[in-house]
C-alpha cells in the first residue's frame, strides 16, 4: 500500500499497490526519460491540428495517459500554437497543468528546483520554436529552388542538426553549384 500526502490539504491517502494503474499513480521516470522529453521539447517537430476542438480531445487523450512523453508533446504543441493565436481557456488551462507536470517531474528526478527545472523546460521550448520557424524557412527555400534545377546542399549547423547531433547555433548556410547571381536574388527575394 502505498501512502501519500497530499501538499495542498495536508490530507492522507492510501493507495492499493493493485489500484496504481486504476487511479493513475506511477513511478517517477528515469533519467533517461528525461533526456527523451528533452529530445521532444526541442526538436521543432508540431503535429498541432487547426481546429481547436480536435486539438483539444487530441490533447485531451495524451494527458490522460500520464506519460511524461505526450505530456510533452501536449506542452509544445500548445506552445506552438499559442505563438500564432491565443489560446483558448481550456487550452491555457492545459498548457499550465501539462507545464506543471513537467516541471514538477524534471525537478525531482534531476534533484533541482521547479525554478531551475522551468528555466530548461523554456530554453527548450523555445528552441523547438526557432527550429520549426527554421525548418519553415528551409522548406520555403527548397519549393523556390526547385524550379531552377539546381544542384544544392545545406551545410553548418543545420546540416549538423539534421544529422541528429544538437548545436547552438541555427543558422543556415546553402552552397548552390553554377547558379546565375541574378536567378538566385529573383527566387530568394
Amino acid at each position: 500500500c502505498y501512502h501519500l500526502r497530499l501538499l495542498s490539504g495536508n490530507s492522507k491517502v492510501m493507495v492499493p499497490k493493485d489500484n496504481l494503474d486504476l487511479v493513475g499513480l506511477r513511478p517517477l521516470c528515469e533519467a533517461k526519460e528525461i533526456r527523451t522529453l528533452f529530445g521532444i521539447l526541442e526538436n521543432g517537430s508540431v503535429e498541432a491540428q487547426k481546429d481547436w476542438k480536435g486539438r483539444y480531445k487530441q490533447n485531451v487523450e495524451k494527458m490522460k495517459t500520464g506519460r511524461i512523453t505526450e505530456v510533452a508533446e501536449v506542452l509544445k504543441n500548445l506552445r506552438f500554437v499559442s505563438q500564432r493565436k491565443s489560446l483558448s481557456f481550456r487550452e491555457k488551462k492545459m498548457y499550465e497543468r501539462a507545464k506543471s507536470f513537467i516541471v514538477s517531474e524534471v525537478a525531482h528526478v534531476k534533484g533541482l528546483t521547479e525554478r531551475d527545472a522551468e528555466q530548461q523546460v523554456e530554453r527548450a521550448l523555445t528552441s523547438s520554436i526557432a527550429r520549426k520557424k527554421k525548418g519553415d524557412l528551409l522548406a520555403r527555400i527548397a519549393k523556390a529552388l526547385r524550379p531552377l534545377k539546381l544542384r544544392w546542399y545545406v551545410f553548418g549547423a543545420q546540416a549538423v542538426i539534421a544529422a541528429g547531433a544538437p548545436r547552438q547555433t541555427a543558422d543556415i548556410d546553402i552552397t548552390v553549384e553554377d547558379a546565375p547571381p541574378a536567378d538566385l536574388l529573383r527566387v530568394l527575394s
